[in-house]
């Protein structure tokens, strides 16, 4: 298993780099697909996003959700259960928070 803070300063590298290329325009997106966790999480450590895309995942932590700075997009397979039942309790807690998510 990936430790997640080392996968958080990979990102970071990334999109630091990436923010340097002309073609960026200063602007930061993140997406992930079957790594929908470390999207949201990223977003909760990152406040220059965008936006985050989120492709199935679990949410962060409700207390982090605090931290996100930017617009969340989740997109999810209905038939997911294991996932599916995570998404109304992420988007109250989001809601709660002031944040903005949509699927």
């Amino acid at each position: 298993m990936l430790n997640a803070d080392q996968i958080t300063g990979d990102l970071n590298a990334v999109a630091d780099y990436a923010l340097k290329l002309p073609a960026a325009a200063n602007t930061l997106y993140v997406a992930g697909f079957c790594w929908g966790d470390q999207t949201f999480r990223f977003a909760t450590n990152r406040s220059d996003l965008s936006a985050a895309f989120v492709f199935y995942g679990p949410p962060p932590a409700t207390d982090a959700m605090t931290r996100i700075k930017t617009p969340v997009y989740g997109f999810y397979g209905e038939n997911d259960a294991r996932i599916d039942a995570t998404i109304p309790d992420a988007e109250k807690a989001m809601k709660e928070a002031g944040k903005n998510m949509s699927r």
